[in-house]
């Protein structure tokens, strides 16, 4: 049967050195045979160091995350850019969690090891260092995933603000050519496809071929119901390749 170790990388020991723990009375790594008497205080101490490098892992993540929230209003082309932040903040503290797990079950391992040697004070020591870690890892991914959903959420709402508008303009239900006032700074851009509606059976649908300042010019491809209004709601049309299941699902 092989014997369980465990192995703490160097960038998550306590003193920047790889350490090795075994479960076996071997004179350098073993846990048994009085060996941990040596080693225990040493791996109780790698243990609180994985868990502060989880924590300011997950800090750090955070941060990242927060600061794509904070930039999501200075220009709608980086909000791809902001939700891939907020998607690999994500995954990188995921990725560090599984990095702890992995470490607390091998060292689990050697705690089994220790018990069928007979030694349960030790065992008892070890498994409430273990149950800390795994509360510290746990605390940390949650806090990470609430803040990256958060920032992903409202970078999809700001997109969609940016995407949507009125006019008051008084327009026909027509093919062709048809001009609407509307609110300046929005992010129609010339070759979108935009639904324009008084309601749900009186609306056009065309591409956009200008918008400068308040004038939102399309070409109408599509329409449904007559008639000449003044109230109009302006989308980006579903039609648009490109856009992501969230943002779609903000527009509808």
């Amino acid at each position: 049967m092989a014997v369980p170790t465990v192995t703490v990388p160097s960038t998550m020991s306590y003193d920047g050195v790889q350490h090795i723990y075994s479960g076996d009375a071997d004179p350098v790594t073993g846990m048994l045979g009085g060996m941990h008497t040596v080693n225990l205080i040493p791996s109780f101490m790698d243990m609180v160091s994985v868990a502060s490098y989880v924590v300011t892992f997950g800090n750090n993540a955070s941060a990242a995350a927060a600061g794509a929230l904070d930039a999501k209003n200075a220009a709608l082309g980086s909000q791809n850019a902001a939700a891939n932040s907020a998607a690999a903040a994500s995954g990188s503290a995921s990725s560090a969690a599984t990095t702890a797990n992995n470490f607390i079950a091998s060292a689990s391992n050697v705690v089994n090891a220790v018990i069928s040697a007979g030694t349960t004070s030790v065992n008892s020591i070890i498994s409430s260092g273990i149950q800390t870690v795994n509360s510290a890892v746990q605390t940390a991914t949650n806090s990470i995933a609430l803040t990256a959903s958060n920032a992903t959420n409202s970078i999809a709402n700001a997109t969609a603000v940016a995407l949507t508008s009125t006019s008051t303009t008084s327009n026909t239900i027509v093919l062709g050519s048809l001009t609407f006032q509307t609110q300046s700074g929005k992010n129609f851009v010339i070759g979108q496809t935009v639904k324009i509606s008084y309601d749900a059976n009186n609306y056009v649908v065309g591409t956009v071929n200008g918008y400068v300042g308040t004038a939102l010019n399309i070409a109408v491809s599509e329409i449904k119901g007559s008639g000449t209004y003044a109230i109009w709601s302006i989308i980006l049309s579903q039609q648009n390749s490109g856009m992501n299941l969230g943002l779609m699902i903000a527009l509808s």
